[in-house]
């Protein structure tokens, strides 16, 4: 499956910080154990470091609308 849009269009927003950084770095066959799962997200585990991949996920999240911001960091806080 093709990696969804980052921009408020999308469904990047809808998934927490840890998810969002465990996807990138580890990719989704491994995180639902599924060695044959199909996905066109790399994995980036040996390709950026903890420090990049946390501010590419950065990036992404300022190019946001502010409500779409604030939503997330409801959600990363355990609000609604």
């Amino acid at each position: 499956m093709p990696a969804p849009p980052h921009d408020e269009t999308g469904h990047t927003w809808h998934h927490c910080n840890e998810l969002l950084f465990n996807l990138n770095k580890y990719g989704i066959a491994r995180l639902i154990n599924n060695p044959d799962y199909q996905t066109d997200l790399p994995v980036y585990e040996e390709v950026l470091s903890d420090d990049q991949i946390i501010a590419v996920l950065a990036y992404i999240k300022s190019t946001w609308p502010e409500e779409i911001q604030q939503r997330h960091d409801q959600m990363n806080a355990g609000g609604t």
